[in-house]
């Protein structure tokens, strides 16, 4: 608990949140708590990973007008929280660490319609 997200709040909830309207993603993720920001270099893209119901969502916004813009959901990584996420120079690419034991590294386009790139499965020692 004390996360910071709103619980059971469908995703988006920061756009929900900060602009009173509902969420426009699947409403089958339900939001547990932000685990993950960044920004774009020239602060045109706000990025926010979300723990929801059975996987890690992060949702791209327009930093301007807190609109969301694209929704990425990586059906590689079976982890529900985001470590880390960082916006290439350009902000054409994103890269977004999952938790776990098995952690997943995804590199994602930030284009029109969004997809994975590149992904790195990284076998963690114990």
């Amino acid at each position: 608990s004390g996360g910071t997200g709103v619980k059971g709040a469908a995703v988006p909830s920061l756009a929900a949140n900060l602009t009173g309207k509902p969420p426009v993603a699947d409403k089958n993720f339900l939001s547990e708590g932000i685990t993950a920001l960044g920004a774009t270099a020239n602060r045109k893209f706000i990025a926010v990973a979300e723990r929801c119901t059975d996987v890690a969502v992060t949702t791209l916004y327009d930093a301007t007008t807190l609109r969301r813009k694209k929704v990425l959901i990586s059906t590689e990584m079976a982890a529900r929280d985001v470590l880390s996420l960082n916006f290439s120079n350009d902000g054409k690419f994103v890269l977004i660490l999952g938790a776990g034991p098995d952690s997943v590294l995804t590199l994602w386009t930030t284009d029109r319609t969004p997809k994975p790139v590149a992904v790195l499965k990284l076998a963690m020692d114990r």
